[in-house]
């Protein structure tokens, strides 16, 4: 059965943010509430958690937004002198006071979080210019435009990390602002560009940003390390072949989008040593050496291949299996979305440290020994297997072997780590698969299960591992064929009468 939930299994430090949230307001701020709040507006205040270190603050002021219980008089006795980092992510309520403040008291400031807010412009360009000491700010998903980041380049020359990404207002000009001495419009200004010493730099899904400002990032920041630019490697090779890129780069992740030629990567790989992340889009471009240029790297730690732009569906065993035989000791996480030839044995063998496998959509899977068993086939089990995301084709005229077989797909579910499974349109997961699963100590710390359109599976072959001892949290069925809404309703009932920590959901 899931685990009963009991406060013993809950941390001191929860249970006493917990307590304070609770009596926040009849006890905490009880004194503020009766003499002072909505009197005036106050710079500072010595409030009832002026004893407590920062970190705890911050703990106290995440808990409270995360379950929507910040009100703006605990703005007022949370926002701290001595705070080295806030959270202002989801905050369009109040945010223009929790600005204000924060260029009021936060001098010490280093970590700023705005993601995911709509930005008051005349408050944040008031704060900013306050924050000097910043080094780390993240402005992901929100109204962030170039004359406000531009301020980043005039006032926050210490800062080393930057995340931009999905800023749908920001172009070029903006990005620009912070590394050359030139102002949001593009006009020459010796005040700008004083964010020298990024080193990481977050821009996917932010539309406007071009090659222009990313080769310009390149060049100028020269301890760059992590960028996200969905072509990186198309701006390395222009920079090389233009002869403006004298040095090697400290960058530790390439990503590739319908590279020009099929020397594109590796040109890359040659002024980036230190890779050991790799994110390719395939092209028409690509032949069978280009992924071999890999085998030039010292060790890679994460690949991600998929044929996003259907131009060239990959052969895994043939082209990509020098890689993962030279790299695949240190390889934590391998992600291969709609290519072909997917040899799951050789994944076991070559990957024996991987911690995140994803297989989506791909056309095609390879079996060594048809008709045998796993055990028969010597196959070695990925231990340190924690997260599993499988998605499969239907099986059609063109894509007869879209599902690897059941043995394959039981290799890879017995990882005793493994703590998070997805599936989708896995027909080969059966009763009896699942039972082999069970019998084999599988599933031993799997707390996450989802299911979709796996319609061989019953809820009867799962009440093995619903039921029994185990450490499951949330399990969600959607589209399985075998397993019924009452099904679903008579394990709701079980889950509320024994009163397990257990999140059940069915469509």
């Amino acid at each position: 059965m899931p685990q009963v939930l009991q406060k013993a299994s809950i941390s001191l430090k929860t249970l006493c943010l917990r307590n304070i949230s609770e009596h926040l307001d009849s006890l905490w701020c009880r004194r503020f509430l009766d003499y002072y709040y909505g009197s005036a507006h106050f710079m500072y205040i010595i409030g009832p958690f002026d004893q407590l270190p920062p970190s705890l603050i911050q703990d106290l002021w995440v808990h409270l937004k995360q379950r929507k219980l910040l009100r703006k008089h605990h703005v007022y006795l949370l926002i701290s002198p001595y705070t080295l980092a806030l959270d202002l992510s989801h905050c369009d309520t109040d945010l223009g006071l929790m600005l204000l403040l924060t260029s009021q008291r936060c001098f010490q400031l280093r970590q700023l979080d705005l993601s995911n807010s709509k930005l008051p412009r005349d408050q944040l360009s008031s704060c900013l210019p306050t924050l000097t000491k910043l080094t780390t700010m993240s402005l992901a998903h929100s109204s962030i435009t170039d004359t406000l980041v531009s301020i980043l380049g005039l006032y926050c020359p210490k800062l080393t990390s930057l995340n931009l990404s999905y800023c749908t207002q920001l172009s070029d000009n903006g990005l620009l602002s912070l590394l050359l001495p030139q102002d949001s419009h593009g006009t020459p200004d010796p005040r700008f560009g004083k964010c020298s010493l990024v080193s990481k730099l977050l821009v996917s899904g932010s539309q406007k940003i071009s090659s222009i400002a990313i080769s310009e990032a390149i060049q100028t920041l020269r301890h760059l390390t992590v960028l996200d630019y969905q072509d990186s490697v198309g701006v390395i090779e222009q920079l090389v072949l233009g002869g403006r890129l004298g040095r090697l780069l400290l960058l530790r992740s390439l990503y590739s989008l319908d590279s020009t030629s099929s020397d594109s990567l590796a040109l890359a790989v040659s002024v980036c040593p230190m890779v050991e992340h790799v994110y390719i889009v395939t092209s028409s471009s690509m032949t069978s050496t280009t992924l071999l240029s890999l085998l030039d790297l010292q060790q890679m730690r994460e690949i991600h291949i998929c044929n996003e732009l259907g131009q060239y569906s990959l052969p895994v065993q043939e082209q990509l299996g020098p890689v993962l035989q030279k790299h695949g000791e240190t390889l934590v996480s391998l992600n291969l979305a709609e290519v072909e030839q997917v040899e799951v044995k050789m994944i076991c063998e070559f990957c024996p440290n991987l911690v995140h496998l994803a297989l989506l959509w791909n056309k095609s899977y390879i079996t060594q020994v048809p008709g045998k068993t796993r055990v028969e086939a010597k196959m070695a089990v990925l231990t340190k297997l924690r997260t599993v995301d499988v998605s499969f084709l239907e099986p059609d005229e063109d894509n007869l072997f879209s599902e690897m077989c059941a043995r394959d797909l039981t290799n890879i579910l017995v990882s005793p780590s493994l703590s998070n499974l997805k599936l989708c349109q896995a027909q080969n997961l059966t009763d009896h698969v699942l039972s082999d699963i069970l019998a084999e100590s599988g599933f031993e710390c799997l707390d996450y299960l989802e299911l979709n359109n796996c319609n061989e599976i019953s809820f009867d072959g799962l009440e093995q591992l619903l039921e029994e001892k185990n450490p499951l949290e949330h399990a969600k069925f959607v589209r399985c064929e075998e397993i019924t809404r009452r099904d679903f309703q008579n394990y709701q009932k079980k889950v509320k009468k024994w009163k397990w920590n257990m999140k059940v959901e069915w469509a």
